[in-house]
């Protein structure tokens, strides 16, 4: 069953009304130029939650000439799968989304046919790896150009927020500002604030929010009974150590003892033998044995004044169990008292992101305001605490370096080897000493060339699409997405090349993947697992077929 079962156009662009279904695997949308091929995958990152356009200057200018309004729409399989829904908000087994656009510039959401805001949209897209502003993911028209051009920062940026840890490079960066200035920490409120505030003009499900609460206020009541047990089985644990030792001491004790007596019975006989002999090797044995025995009495009374700080100790733990012991059923945690605190500072911050349930959209306004101001709050405590919040940043920057090295690692053997596949070699490299100035450099040459850097003014058309088709293809297997898709990344590339790509692309693609991919070349691959789309070149009247 394919992930999005169906693209709905209506008054958008050149299109009246058009139903395209998609299936899954990979999707080729073929058709000559002006045809609205692009049109799709605008429509689906439109309804991904993409803002900024490079086909309009407005959302508006993509309402077909003449009309009043624009709507597009996915219909997405929701069914379970191992016993889980994508959408888990909703128990249908197709849930549709769609974005409508209208002439005065407005536009709003709807989540089978219940209005949504942006932010929730893209809230829930983002929650299985689909970005529709990263090109990584949704490659429009002219992208392999673009990403060919960018800075080595900029394509670093990009990588991690595909592979889902950009949050790692933002995280340091934010906390240096925040550190640096009360200003920039405003800034970036603010900045933060605009999708919220967006939220906030759609927010209705005020009792859903209760819930979550309640849910999470339950939690901690129950985490704070178990980390009350976790501190009576350390206790006891430690009780039972003391208890142990103290018995070993004590048998200690009575062998010492034992000890003592029989060597007072043997000194007693050595003695009598030393006055009748009067050697001097009957005296040293005799001074031996009386020194021997006056060491173990001092042993005894040192570990029976062990024995009592043990008993000492068993009896304020036995006394503090007494008190301490909680109310109800026992509970086994098999964690550390620091891991049950940690998971209680996670959840007591859950509850407080969640804030004052609002009657209405005016207290949440007011919630989140208030709720600004407490974060803003925090962020001036951590100003005063420059040289801490410091070596965490160190160590954050040490853990980002080091996820980054494990990508590129892991990456750059199947780089080579489809570069290999086109001819090609190259290898990929990280620059940069600063988190803020690391970037990344793609380095590649053709037909036995020496790998150089890829740029616009080195490489062919064809060479740079076929090395950024590398790369992309390369990164496949470290991003989580649903969907993924590439318009005309083909047209400089000979049909050598393009046909190796096409294979290539065909393989990568897993079960539970969707791949569109937009040309107006002619078909030169034949695979049953590619579903092929005729788009004619009045934009309004599309096929699709099954093509062995």
């Amino acid at each position: 069953m394919a992930w999005i079962k169906e693209v709905r156009l209506e008054n958008f662009m050149s299109y009246d009304y058009a139903r395209i279904p998609l299936k899954d695997g990979v999707n080729l949308v073929v058709g000559p130029n002006g045809s609205g091929k692009s049109s799709i995958l605008l429509a689906i990152s439109l309804a991904f939650g993409q803002i900024y356009t490079e086909r309009s200057k407005k959302l508006s200018d993509l309402i077909k000439w003449g009309r009043d309004a624009a709507r597009v729409s996915l219909l997405i399989d929701n069914s379970k799968k191992n016993g889980r829904r994508t959408f888990g908000f909703s128990n249908s087994d197709t849930v549709m989304i769609s974005r409508y656009i209208k002439s005065d510039g407005s536009y709003w959401y709807e989540i089978d046919y219940r209005e949504a805001s942006l932010y929730e949209v893209q809230s829930i897209f983002r929650r299985i790896g689909i970005n529709p502003s990263n090109m990584l993911i949704i490659m429009h028209q002219n992208t392999l150009e673009r990403f060919s051009a960018l800075k080595p920062e900029e394509k670093l940026s990009l990588l991690e927020d595909a592979v889902g840890f950009g949050s790692y490079r933002s995280r340091i960066i934010d906390s240096r500002k925040k550190l640096q200035s009360v200003r920039g920490e405003l800034e970036e409120v603010e900045k933060s604030s605009a999708n919220v505030n967006e939220t906030m003009a759609y927010w209705s499900r005020v009792y859903e929010a209760f819930l979550q609460k309640k849910k999470l206020e339950e939690k901690l009541g129950s985490l704070a009974l178990e980390l009350s047990w976790a501190k009576v089985l350390r206790e006891e644990r430690n009780l039972a150590k003391l208890e142990k030792e103290a018995e070993k001491k004590k048998k200690e004790v009575e062998r010492l003892e034992n000890e003592i007596g029989l060597w007072s019975a043997d000194a007693e006989k050595m003695r009598e033998e030393l006055l009748r002999s009067m050697s001097e090797k009957s005296l040293e044995a005799y001074v031996k044995k009386r020194v021997d025995a006056a060491l173990n009495a001092f042993k005894i009374e040192l570990l029976k004044g062990e024995i009592l700080s043990l008993n000492e100790e068993i009896k304020r733990i036995a006394q503090y169990l007494e008190s301490t012991m909680p109310q109800g059923a026992r509970i086994e945690s098999n964690r550390t008292t620091k891991e049950i605190e940690e998971e209680i500072g996670k959840t007591k911050e859950e509850i407080v992101r969640i804030g004052d349930i609002p009657e209405n959209a005016e207290e949440v306004y007011r919630s989140f305001a208030d709720e600004f101001y407490k974060v803003e709050e925090k962020r001036k405590e951590l100003e005063g605490n420059r040289e801490a919040v410091g070596g965490e940043l160190k160590e954050r920057e040490k853990k980002w370096r080091e996820k980054v090295e494990e990508l590129i690692k892991s990456i750059e053997p199947r780089f080579r080897a489809i570069l290999r596949e086109v001819d090609g070699d190259g290898y990929i490299k990280v620059v940069g000493q600063s988190v803020e100035e690391s970037g990344l450099e793609i380095y590649v040459g053709f037909k036995g060339n020496e790998p150089r850097l890829l740029d616009p003014m080195t490489h062919s058309g064809g060479e740079r699409a076929a090395a950024t088709m590398a790369f992309l293809l390369a990164i496949q297997q470290n991003i989580k997405s649903k969907f993924r898709a590439i318009d005309e990344f083909d047209v400089h590339m000979d049909l050598h090349n393009r046909e190796r790509i096409y294979n290539i692309i065909i393989n990568s693609v897993k079960e539970d993947e969707q791949y569109l991919i937009i040309t107006p070349n002619q078909i030169t691959v034949r695979d049953e697992r590619m579903g092929i789309i005729v788009v004619q070149r009045s934009g309004e009247a599309l096929a699709m077929k099954r093509e062995a």
